[in-house]
């Protein structure tokens, strides 16, 4: 598996860099970008181990089907509640069956264990790939859109 592979579902945390890179330091001037980027996801790994818990909704697209959810962050794992299927509230057995998963998930203190350490993993490799992206990837400065800086990568 080459690294680009291995960065693919990453590409979003990238991009979110990127973006926080334009509107956090926009007083910054990005004729050397690295030392911006470096900045940005120092500013971000800062950020990560604060620990602060967050709501959001979110959209999944699965075996044709577009599901919304609400995904609270909790110190074990984010968790998630059906809020919409295909745009339609939950039919009554989805809505049941969502009932269930998330009372198993309570009731489960060896599933609720086994989230915590898969996610505990995948947040190290988030630190990881942010205290590589500014070497790993080449930012050129794009110049100025309105006070932010507009950075690609290459």
């Amino acid at each position: 598996m080459t690294l680009l592979q291995k960065l693919r579902p990453h590409c979003t945390l990238l991009g979110l860099v990127a973006f926080c890179a334009l509107s956090v330091f926009p007083q910054l001037s990005a004729q050397n970008p690295k030392p911006l980027m470096t900045d940005v996801c120092q500013n971000e790994l800062h950020q990560r181990q604060q620990n602060a818990l967050w709501a959001s909704q979110v959209e999944r697209r699965t075996a044709g089907h577009v599901y919304r959810e609400l995904e609270i962050d909790t110190v074990d794992s984010p968790v998630r509640r059906l809020l919409s299927v295909d745009g339609h509230q939950p039919s009554p057995s989805e809505q049941k069956q969502d009932d269930d998963r998330l009372r198993g998930l309570r009731e489960n203190q060896k599933v609720r264990l086994t989230l915590k350490k898969n996610r505990e993993a995948e947040e190290n490799k988030v630190d990881d790939l942010l205290r590589v992206i500014p070497d790993i990837f080449l930012f050129q400065d794009q110049g100025k859109q309105g006070n932010l800086e507009r950075l690609i990568s290459s």
